[in-house]
């Protein structure tokens, strides 16, 4: 479904994401809806201002329940830097408010959730910006199809791993273990 359409940019928004967001309106409280939504917000700038600061112009946005994804304009011969820089700024602005709160001795939610949402991005799923820059780390190098490789077993691993920690430990994991799991597919079906 697409919602707009302006200057060249469309925004478009994936019915998984009003999903996501109603089962987040009914597990939690207003505060935590806010600062759960301030946090992506702020993530989301980062990489938006960088590629600006960067002379790169976003085409396509498109909201999921896995996250936003952005398209920029194709540019020849982009510097593999300058694409790891734009992945990697919403991770590092969630890190950085971690940060400044901790040094200034805050703490609540809206802290956790930066740490929390600076740790999901930076996980090696593709459609993530951890994954996205081990992928730009990857692509054409000689032994490309040995590190595709190790990047699904690592994929596999952690999945494994929750499917191994619900049943000894906790079935409190067991939701991570399914986000695990459908993000692995979701990297398999491109």
């Amino acid at each position: 479904m697409r919602v707009l359409r302006t200057r060249g940019l469309s925004v478009k928004v994936d019915f998984s994401f009003l999903l996501f967001n109603a089962v987040v309106f009914m597990m939690r409280d207003g505060g935590d809806v806010f600062a759960f939504y301030t946090a992506c917000a702020v993530h989301e700038a980062g990489h938006i201002i960088t590629a600006h600061l960067l002379g790169v112009a976003i085409k396509r946005v498109e909201l999921s329940g896995f996250g936003m994804i952005m398209t920029a304009e194709k540019q020849p011969l982009m510097p593999i830097t300058r694409s790891i820089a734009i992945s990697a700024a919403g991770p590092a602005v969630n890190l950085l408010i971690f940060a400044v709160m901790s040094i200034a001795g805050r703490s609540g939610t809206f802290m956790t959730l930066n740490l929390a949402a600076a740790m999901y991005n930076l996980l090696p799923y593709d459609t993530l910006d951890g994954g996205a820059i081990i992928s730009m780390l990857c692509e054409g190098r000689p032994n490309e199809c040995v590190f595709r490789r190790c990047h699904t077993a690592l994929k596999v691993g952690i999945s494994v791993t929750l499917l191994i920690l619900a049943a000894v430990w906790s079935r409190e994991v067991l939701p991570l273990f399914v986000l695990s799991l459908i993000l692995l597919l979701t990297d398999v079906k491109r």
